[in-house]
């Protein structure tokens, strides 16, 4: 079922991006400073994100955000500690990836 569910979601992106009447323009302006317009670059950087996400939770043996959710709800040491640690190691990887970012003008 999980197979099923997975390809459906593809199919029904990619019916989706192809029947929608505007062009939607999704890549952000933050993006677009930092890296250009190439879309090579874009799938390259999103296929190593699913991957490493993909890696995580089959090394933790199940979903790692689960861990977080759920553990923090029972205030589970473990859950907290995870939490803290996504939330450090997101800004870090923001801050690597995007740079210290100046306030646009409207």
């Amino acid at each position: 079922w999980l197979f099923a569910f997975i390809l459906g979601m593809a199919i029904g992106g990619f019916i989706g991006g192809r029947t929608f009447k505007r062009p939607v323009n999704d890549i952000p302006s933050l993006w677009r400073r930092r890296f250009g317009d190439d879309p090579t670059r874009r799938y390259t950087a999103t296929f190593l994100g699913g991957f490493l996400i993909l890696f995580a939770s089959r090394l933790a043996g199940g979903c790692t955000l689960g861990l977080f959710i759920s553990g923090s709800t029972q205030l589970a040491v473990s859950g907290l500690y995870f939490g803290i640690l996504i939330f450090g190691f997101a800004m870090l990887t923001a801050r690597m990836v995007y740079g210290k970012a100046t306030k646009e003008a409207p």
